[in-house]
């Protein structure tokens, strides 16, 4: 699973500052394990979204959900997947991740058996899919450095996000093509095309 990214434009934000708030997209597209970009000490981001709390239990119904989660380089991440047992139906016969474990399209969080120092269980789940895991950035600000994707059950292992650095050239392009109506009309091939110029 390559390219989990997807971009609406909302005509009625609910953004009002009190509740909600704005998190930065990358202005130009970057791998955040390159030394420039990869926080210093241990780096951490929040995941939010509106799923369940636990796999097999129900979802947030009052109000969205966030967990503070560490970022963890795609090598750990991918080890995990490859040694863990019970994650056999996630390899393929010669033994890799059959998604983007690897690749400058993922970003993995979290822990590697699931669960927080204090022994929580930390991770994004069902019905959090294309929520944000966002990062705060030395200047105070939020950026948006992935989106909920994909992982084994919820807080089994690390979770694995769509890396949003990767795609910052496509979401620019795709935020002027949004706001000039005469490119794209209705809508209905606009992203489309911009998407294929980074697969």
């Amino acid at each position: 699973m390559s390219h989990n990214i997807y971009i609406q434009l909302d005509r009625n934000p609910v953004i009002d500052g009190a509740n909600a708030g704005v998190a930065c997209v990358p202005l130009t597209s970057y791998d955040i394990e390159d030394s420039d970009f990869w926080p210093q000490g241990t780096p951490t981001a929040y995941a939010a979204g509106w799923g369940y709390e636990t796999e097999n239990g129900d979802s947030t119904r009052v109000k969205a959900k966030e967990i503070m989660l560490p970022l963890v380089k795609d090598a750990e991440c991918e080890t995990a997947y490859k040694t863990e047992p019970s994650f056999q139906d996630y390899l393929l016969g010669n033994g890799e991740v059959k998604h983007n474990l690897g690749d400058d399209t993922a970003l993995c969080a979290g822990y590697s058996a699931g669960v927080d120092e204090n022994s929580n269980r930390a991770d994004a789940c069902q019905g959090d899919s294309g929520g944000p895991l966002v990062r705060l950035r030395q200047d105070n600000s939020y950026e948006l450095v992935g989106v909920v994707s994909w992982g084994y059950g919820c807080a089994r292992s690390y979770g694995v996000y769509s890396q949003v650095g990767t795609y910052a050239d496509w979401l620019q392009q795709a935020k002027v093509d949004m706001v000039d109506s005469a490119k794209c009309g209705n809508m209905n091939n606009c992203l489309g095309t911009s998407l294929n110029q980074v697969t």
